[in-house]
């Protein structure tokens, strides 16, 4: 069947029109015209004898390669690069013996410089989604060359993100920013970062479980990252899950023994749920990679200011009528108490040293000075206490 065309009001053969609409296509991009240009290539690429040519569909990816960079004109063409990159790929699949490959493939690079511009240029002016979209057709178009271009991708997802600080609940924003990280992630680039952004991204999805899943994934793929643990640790920690914080941090202390912060950690965790045979060996651990930061010498104190409550209470929950055997355990739980009691002490006085205004550590050092009578420490602390209320 004949094709016919209609423009302005004719009748024009498709067939007849083959030729010269490709003519034309040509002298108009070639004069600058590329308005024109484009409607007679879009009229060529109709026509069974021209749409089957490779230089029908060559011209068509210069022609939209120029409309893309004349700002004026290429705000009517807003797929004008995608255009050029399918039309390009056409050319290609036609030209079976690679006679212009040369061509093809300088006229993707072109584009992909193109859209990398725009990307470019969207950012400067703020213009956040449209830098993204941009970034993305970069790192697409490159894959076309055989090009793995992780800046793009990573710049996309940066694109995104800063986006998102204008709007942190838009739904469908999130899932692009954090596709783009994994994205990034999948190619091993930016390596810790883009997990842990991604992790933080779906918590504000309110998807706990998606963002400690990403970083299990991380954890076992990197098992040297600490990054990956203490921010999983963290996540727990939100969520109010002991144990699975417990774990993390057990892990961080395995693969890494030296860092004082883990241990003060494992400590704490273990001292909340109880379990104080472990904590005080956990405190002790890092007292011993650093005697004089706070958090080892606080936890210890606490826990032999615990130590020494317990015994009291032993102490003073005797009946008034004792055995001989009774005299000896209530003395023992008194000396014990009393011991620990200056342990404590000591560990707290450290403790403040560090942080000379931590308001439990002087409220907890002034009553265990009026404990042991030591007057002139405990009015001197009093007066700091009363300082800071």
């Amino acid at each position: 069947m004949k094709h016919i065309l209609i423009i302005m009001g004719c009748a024009f053969s498709l067939t007849a029109l083959g030729q010269p609409a490709l003519v034309s296509a040509f002298n108009a991009n070639k004069d600058g015209n590329y308005r024109e240009a484009a409607t007679y290539i879009e009229q060529a690429i109709l026509i069974e004898k021209s749409k089957v040519k490779e230089k029908t569909w060559r011209y068509r990816g210069m022609i939209y390669s120029n409309i893309a960079q004349d700002e004026e004109i290429s705000i009517e063409y807003p797929n004008a690069l995608r255009i050029t990159l399918e039309s390009y790929l056409q050319a290609m699949q036609l030209d079976q013996k690679g006679r212009w490959l040369d061509e093809h493939t300088n006229g993707i690079q072109k584009a992909k410089n193109i859209a990398y511009a725009k990307a470019s240029r969207s950012y400067n002016t703020e213009e956040f989604v449209s830098a993204g979209q941009y970034f993305d057709l970069t790192y697409e178009i490159g894959l076309n060359l055989d090009m793995v271009d992780t800046v793009s991708i990573w710049n996309a997802a940066i694109s995104y993100q800063k986006e998102l600080e204008k709007n942190p609940k838009n739904i469908e924003l999130l899932n692009v920013t954090i596709s783009r990280y994994l994205s990034c992630a999948e190619l091993e680039y930016n390596i810790p970062l883009v997990i842990t952004e991604a992790s933080t991204l779906y918590m504000l999805l309110d998807d706990t479980q998606s963002a400690i899943s990403v970083l299990q994934a991380a954890r076992e793929k990197y098992p040297e990252e600490i990054a990956y643990i203490t921010e999983e640790y963290n996540l727990h920690i939100g969520n109010d899950d002991q144990e699975m914080a417990l774990a993390c941090i057990v892990d961080a202390t395995n693969s890494d023994p030296l860092n004082y912060q883990y241990w003060v950690l494992c400590g704490n965790i273990h001292q909340n749920m109880g379990d104080i045979d472990n904590a005080k060996a956990a405190f002790i651990a890092a007292h011993k990679i650093n005697s004089l930061h706070f958090g080892a010498n606080y936890g210890l104190g606490i826990l032999y200011n615990n130590e020494a409550s317990g015994h009291l209470t032993i102490y003073n929950d005797y009946p008034l009528r004792l055995s001989s055997k009774q005299r000896a355990e209530r003395s023992e739980h008194k000396r014990i108490a009393d011991e620990s009691i200056i342990t404590a002490i000591a560990y707290f006085e450290v403790a403040l040293i560090a942080e000379v205004k931590d308001y439990n550590t002087i409220r907890i050092l002034k009553d265990l000075y009026a404990k042991t009578f030591q007057d002139d420490k405990y009015l001197e602390m009093k007066k700091i206490f009363d300082s800071l209320n």
